[in-house]
């Protein structure tokens, strides 16, 4: 269920000649839940590949226990005020420069509500493994109850300045402060204030315009979310403590409650957090640099060079973590891919004592060069092309709040690399051809060379009861399946005067059929068998690169586009 409002009002005011101001504010709500089944029926959650036609698949799982693993309930809300001030002037320090300065002032509050519980408080885990199931654990109570209010106040002003006609400057600088408080408590959880410096320039070295070079440099600092403070906000996470249910052995889900679990718990989780009161707010350095050339009447080349740097990122550390160094208890996971035996960290107690904070181990950064060609519309056609070719690496994947990484040792092997979400490589070519009878032709074509994954191994269990997913190579060593992509469309102007226009069109996307994987399962071990330290253990999972998605196949889309 997910209805949703919003609203908005603007009002422009001209000032004289030279001043515009404009007041606007904006609204949004909206809900999106998900609700069980069958009331408050225990949930079953197999971890691994299914079979849809297995009766022990998910599907089979629903048919029988009919209700979700998680109840979850979310609605979010923001309201905004914003008055800007528009000032154009010419000859301020020298006669032939110009001004477009704006500047102005924003406040903005948004409400963040976000419950997830099992239902019953119980849910019963199992694993699938080589055609199999097994029993695995149970988990009692946990869940959280989110309910955050959010308040921004921002001031900026910026001016684009145009010296002559051939040197336009363009600085700025902006002041934002955040804060994030719990419902019911006037005092902030997360508070930080900002203040970020933007600079830019055009340059022609031509007079006519015909060379130009471009920069920018500038900080962005993150918008502030629920997901930097959550686990600090009081209350708003719940303990959940883990059982054995049975012990690893093969079993049918006819009714899992009959199957009885040890009632002491073998450890229990609680996430609450402590977040640094001298926390910083995550920002980005961002530099571009771009040359644009025009040739003849129609084209124009550019070139452009990006380099992002994330900074401040946020990390969560468990101070109580303590490892165990009696060799009896040494754990090791065998790596088939490299064929060596990785020690693991194998912790000593399950304590938690969760730390929120910055860390400058915590890295991001991407950098792209591009070069585009551009044929303005002429002679009934035009055209658009451009490569890039980028590199996105680090340690930390997450874009917003704070991330786990860090808790634990074991997942910090191999996690520095190259990260997902980004393309070596990219093509694009856009074309449009306007035939005579009122009929265009128009296309585009997207090459993309695969983003980048990751295998893991899994690991038994240590002391706690934790089982490990860890990274076989280092990050962003393999790469998806390329893909190439080709949306085409034809449309016919049927009716176009003054008072209306009405135009039919037929889209086909993905004309190639491309099926490209998108995603797979990156498990690359047998668990009953690659942990270990036996080398010749080298069983590979049955569900190892299974597509998890792949490309949507081609389809079509037939309409009509009226304007009046």
């Amino acid at each position: 269920m997910g209805p949703n409002h919003s609203y908005g009002l603007t009002w422009t005011q001209l000032l004289g000649p030279g001043a515009v101001f404009t007041a606007r504010a904006t609204g949004f709500s909206g809900r999106d839940d998900y609700r069980a089944y069958v009331g408050e029926t225990p949930s079953v959650y197999i971890d691994g590949g299914f079979n849809p036609n297995d009766p022990m698949s998910s599907n089979g799982l629903i048919y029988q226990f009919r209700n979700a693993y998680t109840v979850e309930s979310n609605y979010k809300s923001r309201a905004s005020l914003s008055a800007t001030l528009d000032l154009f002037k010419t000859g301020l320090f020298s006669a032939s420069d110009s001004h477009a300065f704006r500047m102005g002032i924003e406040r903005e509050q948004s409400g963040d509500e976000e419950g997830s519980r099992f239902p019953g408080g119980i849910s019963y885990n199992g694993y699938s493994d080589a055609g199999e199931i097994f029993t695995d654990f149970v988990q009692l109570g946990g869940g959280y109850d989110i309910r955050a209010w959010m308040d921004r106040t921002a001031a900026f002003v910026q001016d684009t300045w145009t010296l002559n006609n051939r040197l336009i400057l363009r600085p700025g600088l902006r002041f934002e402060q955040f804060k994030g408080r719990g419902y019911g408590s006037s005092k902030s959880v997360w508070s930080t204030t900002t203040l970020a410096p933007r600079f830019g320039f055009t340059f022609a070295l031509t007079e006519g315009q015909r060379s130009l070079i471009k920069g920018s440099w500038g900080r962005y600092f993150d918008g502030l979310t629920v997901a930097f403070f959550d686990r600090a906000i009081p209350g708003a996470y719940k303990v959940e403590t883990r059982h054995y249910w049975g012990a690893g052995d093969p079993f049918t889900l006819n009714n899992p409650e009959a199957i009885g679990y040890d009632p002491d718990p073998y450890t229990s989780l609680n996430d609450i957090s402590t977040l640094d009161p001298n926390v910083k707010h995550p920002y980005v350095d961002e530099a571009t640099l771009s040359y644009e050339q025009r040739i003849g009447d129609l084209w124009s080349l550019t070139f452009t060079g990006v380099h992002r740097q994330s900074k401040n990122l946020l990390v969560r550390y468990n101070r109580a973590l303590l490892e165990d160094t009696d060799p009896a208890n040494a754990l090791n996971a065998y790596n088939p891919i490299s064929g060596t035996v990785v020690h693991l960290f194998n912790a000593l107690n399950d304590a938690q004592d969760y730390y929120i904070t910055n860390s400058s181990a915590a890295k991001r950064a991407y950098q792209a060069l591009s070069v585009s060609a551009d044929r303005r519309f002429a002679d009934h056609w035009t055209l658009f092309t451009s490569y890039t070719h980028a590199l996105r690496h680090g340690n930390l994947n997450r874009s917003n709040g704070y991330d786990d990484a860090f808790v634990n040792p074991n997942s910090q092997i191999n996690f520095d690399g190259r990260l997902p979400g980004y393309n070596d490589d990219e093509f694009k070519a856009r074309f449009s051809y306007e035939l005579p009878w009122k009929m265009r032709v128009s296309g585009s074509f997207t090459y993309l060379s695969g983003e980048r994954w990751t295998p893991t191994i899994s690991t038994f269990r240590d002391n706690n009861g934790s089982r490990w997913n860890i990274l076989a190579e280092p990050r962003g060593t393999e790469k998806y399946p390329a893909r190439r992509l080709l949306d085409l469309r034809v449309s016919q102007m049927i009716v176009k005067n003054k008072q209306v226009s009405a135009e039919a069109f037929l889209d086909v996307f993905n004309a190639l059929n491309s099926g490209s994987a998108l995603s797979w399962n990156t498990r690359r071990n047998d668990i009953r068998t690659d942990v270990a330290t036996d080398p010749g253990a080298n069983d590979v999972y049955s569900d190892y690169q299974k597509p998890t998605s792949v490309e949507p196949p081609r389809n079509l889309r037939l309409g009509v586009r009226i304007t009046f």
